[in-house]
């Protein structure tokens, strides 16, 4: 095979993959976020969060899964009070303020968080059925919760920003990145 040959393959190949992402390509900083959780007047409630905006994965028609927004959180119990993450207390919203509807969250939450443990949840939030991604402001984002410490509640919400790159980040030498063009197959960092 000639190096034209193995060239043309290579990008190919290369542009395929890119095409058949499962992901689109936002980002949402900061990631993570920290959030101190605690009841006023309680001393013994004391926890943190640790929240990550995943992404947006692309709908799989064949699985009847729609376009769904996917956030990380962790909670880490610092106080003597059990802590428990309540899933109707779960909102997301985009900087337009409309809701991306309810959250399904594995591991079901509600089970108290000992003194001292941590528990990481993964947070889908579906497109509401006829919504098109497009009709979202997605230049932001704002996440609520609610948590109870031994039956005491307190909401908390943080927003995120999509990460836009400039210009030039995509000439810094530890972007990992792939470039395709004509006659060019580009460089590959391992950073």
């Amino acid at each position: 095979m000639s190096l034209l040959q193995r060239l043309v393959l290579v990008s190919t190949a290369a542009l395929l993959v890119s095409c058949t992402s499962s992901w689109y390509g936002h980002r949402f900083v900061p990631a993570p976020i920290e959030v101190e959780l605690s009841v006023e007047g309680e001393p013994t409630a004391q926890a943190r969060a640790l929240v990550s905006v995943r992404g947006i994965r692309r709908a799989v028609p064949k699985e009847q899964q729609p376009v769904q927004l996917e956030a990380r959180m962790r909670i880490e119990n610092l106080g003597e009070s059990p802590v428990a993450l309540e899933e109707e207390g779960l909102e997301l919203v985009a900087a337009d303020l409309q809701s991306f509807g309810r959250a399904r969250v594995t591991p079901p939450p509600g089970a108290p968080i000992a003194p001292g443990d941590s528990v990481v949840y993964d947070i889908v939030f579906p497109l509401p059925a006829g919504k098109d991604l497009k009709e979202f402001d997605l230049r932001g984002l704002n996440l609520k919760w609610v948590v109870s410490f031994d039956g005491r509640r307190t909401t908390t919400g943080i927003t995120f920003e999509r990460f836009v790159p400039p210009r030039d980040y995509y000439g810094d030498p530890f972007y990992p990145r792939t470039h395709i063009g004509v006659g060019f197959v580009g460089h590959f960092h391992d950073d």
